[in-house]
């Protein structure tokens, strides 16, 4: 079995963040001090901890959570069925493409007129 490459920091429940700002406030060691003692993971873990307390009056727990909506779709959005399209949607969809190659070619063009 191989090593592990990087350091694995303790998890801490929302009762405990909670607990360790609270003795973050009462105590006189500095932040690199009460990090190192608490195993916790960089110094701003812990700001983001005090943070969260301040704002929210406790820690916030987003593990699991996406920055994505729940309904909303990832990737690449997914190309579009003509067979459910009325016969006037296909109409404009096809002038629309036409319309981006005319554009695309007279970009071209106007490209290639400009050159020194």
């Amino acid at each position: 079995m191989k090593a592990r490459k990087t350091i694995k920091h303790k998890v801490y429940t929302i009762e405990e963040k909670n607990g360790l700002v609270e003795e973050f406030h009462r105590t006189p060691l500095s932040k690199v001090q009460f990090i190192k003692q608490h195993d916790i993971a960089c110094r701003t873990v812990l700001e983001r901890w005090v943070k969260q307390v301040n704002q929210f009056g406790s820690t916030v727990d987003r593990r699991g959570n996406s920055p994505l909506k729940p309904g909303k779709n990832r990737g690449r959005p997914s190309t579009k069925k003509y067979t459910d399209m009325s016969k006037e949607e296909l109409i404009k969809e096809i002038e629309l493409r036409d319309d981006i190659k005319k554009a695309m070619a007279y970009l071209k063009r106007q490209k290639t007129n400009t050159k020194p």
